[in-house]
Order: structure tokens, then sequence, then C-alpha cells
């Protein structure tokens, strides 16, 4: 090492007019290839609007309820008169929500309001009352209309014992009909409520009337009677109310249709075309100006 020998010193990098950030480059690019990006994106527009449109139209009803036993284990005026309870710990509204989504009860309501040939309209030749094919079977009417239905507990006044029961079709041939699906629904929950009351008293009225001819204690045949008493209050309120579990406060008036957001959808799709159409011309620009590089 010479002490004559300067060392040596970082000489500036001077950015070379090629390597700077030309937006006038990039905007000339674009306008090279303005027909490629807008035919990208209107295309992609296009397709997304058809897609848009032939989305399945999905409509709802709903219906709401109110129990006449409130919530938990409350029970309302002549309800708790007449001592209807349940064997378990659900009150009568809790058993007919839990019974909506079981099998027997789904079928028995199809069976009485015949909506197979609804459900199933387009399998349904209307003019020659007849299936095209084969008639669907219990299973599948099962699952498509446990499929629709949904109940929504989450209401404000819960705990006044307000329900809402919704049905929601996918492409329904006439969607008036998922109105009188709703509210049929909430008629049948009463009668099917009604009709195992009015059966479980009639059996314990039958059994304790034995009972008391077997019985000799005047006190043992007080309390007999006092059953009795009660098993027919409860008879009497199961044959004298429509609304034995729910009471409509709100019914079903018109199929509510679900929003399609083609705008968005379209929206969307534009956006996305616009930027692939730039970087695609940015990438043919990039790719022909290589390949000339090369052949030069």
């Amino acid at each position: 090492f010479s002490m004559n020998q300067q060392p040596k010193t970082t000489q500036p990098y001077h950015m070379n007019r090629h390597d700077e950030f030309d937006f006038k480059e990039l905007w000339k690019i674009i306008c090279q290839h303005k027909f490629l990006i807008v035919m990208l994106t209107g295309l992609s527009s296009l397709g997304a609007y058809y897609y848009a449109y032939n989305l399945p139209g999905i409509y709802t009803a709903r219906v709401m309820i109110v129990s006449h036993y409130g919530s938990g284990a409350r029970r309302s005026g002549l309800a708790a008169l007449a001592g209807i309870t349940t064997k378990s710990s659900l009150t009568l509204p809790d058993e007919a929500l839990t019974r909506l989504e079981t099998r027997h009860f789904l079928l028995a309501h199809i069976k009485e309001k015949n909506l197979k040939t609804i459900l199933f309209s387009d399998r349904w030749n209307e003019i020659e009352k007849e299936w095209i094919d084969k008639e669907p079977s219990d299973t599948e009417s099962f699952k498509l209309f446990l499929s629709m239905i949904s109940v929504v507990e989450d209401h404000p006044r819960k705990k006044d014992g307000l329900t809402s029961i919704h049905i929601k079709w996918e492409n329904p041939k006439n969607p008036n009909d998922i109105v009188a699906m709703a509210n049929d629904l909430v008629h049948s929950m009463n009668y099917h409520a009604k009709s195992r009351i009015i059966l479980e008293s009639r059996k314990n009225i039958k059994f304790l009337e034995n009972e008391m001819d077997t019985i000799n204690f005047v006190e043992s045949k007080k309390i007999i009677y006092s059953l009795i008493e009660g098993e027919i209050k409860k008879n009497v309120l199961a044959n004298t109310r429509e609304d034995l579990v729910w009471r409509i406060i709100d019914p079903a008036y018109e199929p509510i249709p679900m929003p399609r957001f083609t705008i968005q959808i379209v929206g969307v799709a534009a956006i996305i075309s616009l930027i692939l159409g730039v970087f695609s011309a940015f990438f043919i620009e990039g790719f022909y100006s290589r390949k000339n590089k090369v052949i030069v």
C-alpha cells in the first residue's frame, strides 16, 4: 500500500433517464392497447351481468308468532288454569318448534296440504294431473321442505314469546305459494299440539275413571276427582282454542324477493377486468420489447 496512492472515492449514482418511472410511457402503452383493455372489460362486464341476471330467484316469507306460554317455564292465563304441561322440561311452544323439524310432522303436513305437487312443480304435469317421470319420494320431500324452513328466535322481545318462522324458496314456479306455506305451518303446529293434548287427556280420564271404581277411600277419590277435573279443563281448552300454542300476530302477506346485487357484481367484474387488461397491455409491450432487443 503506497502512501502516494489516493483512496478510491465512491462516485454518486446518476439515474439513467431510461430508468425513470415515466408516466407518459405508461399512458402511451395503455393507449396503444386500449382496444384490448376495452374489449376485456366489456366482455367481463357482459359476462358478469349475464351471471347476475341468471342467478336463481330466491323468495322468502315470514310469519311472526307469539306464544301463549311466554318463554321458559312461564305459562299464561288459560293454559296455567288448565294445568297444561309437557312430560319434559320443554313448554308446549318449545316442543312444537322441536317437532317442526321432525320427519313425522313435516311429512304429515306435506300430505295434509298436498304440497308435494307444489314443491316439485317442475316434475308435475298440471294438465294430465300426473308425474312426468316418477313421484318424488318422502325423503326428497322432507329434505327439501326442511331446507326451506328456518326459525328465528333472536327477536329483541324473545322474552315475551315472540318468534319468527321464515320460509325461503329458490326458483319457485309461483312465489305466492310460500305465503300460504308459512301461515299453514303455524296452523298445523297448533292443530297437532291440540290433537296430542286431547288424545292424552282422554286416555288419562279413562284411566282415572277405572281407578275410581277400585278405590273405596273417600280421600283417595277426592284426589282422583281433582285429577279428572284438571284433565277436563285441558280437554276444554284444547277444543276451544284454535291457536292453542302459537298465535299469529304478523302473518305472511307477500313473498319478499332476495336482492340480486347485479350492479355490485358487474362493478366488481369491470374493475378486476380493467386491472387485468392494463397488466396484460404492459406484459405484451414488455414481451415484444425484449424480443426486439434479442433480434437486434
